[in-house]
């Protein structure tokens, strides 16, 4: 049997709260890619499949310089909205 894991909707938004387009990515403990999306014009992507636990966010913007890594803990099934920021 499968273990349960969570859909990771993803909105990227700038300094000014408008849409934003970039990649995230979510890193365990280790460093470890786990999880990531591309974020288009509308500044949203979706992550599947991702296991529940804490991940470090790293965004890198389209334009610009990447905020520092924020902390965000997935839940172990079911979708979850993951609202990240450019700015740091």
């Amino acid at each position: 049997m499968a273990a349960a894991q969570a859909q990771v909707q993803v909105v990227l938004k700038d300094k000014a709260g408008k849409a934003a387009e970039g990649e995230v990515t979510l890193k365990d403990a280790d460093g470890k890619a786990v999880a990531s999306c591309t974020a288009g014009a509308d500044g949203r992507c979706e992550m599947s499949s991702v296991p529940g636990g804490s991940y470090k966010v790293h965004v890198k913007p389209k334009g610009g310089e990447p905020p520092k890594p924020k902390s965000a803990m997935i839940p172990p099934e079911g979708k979850v909205t993951l609202h990240v920021s450019t700015g740091s």
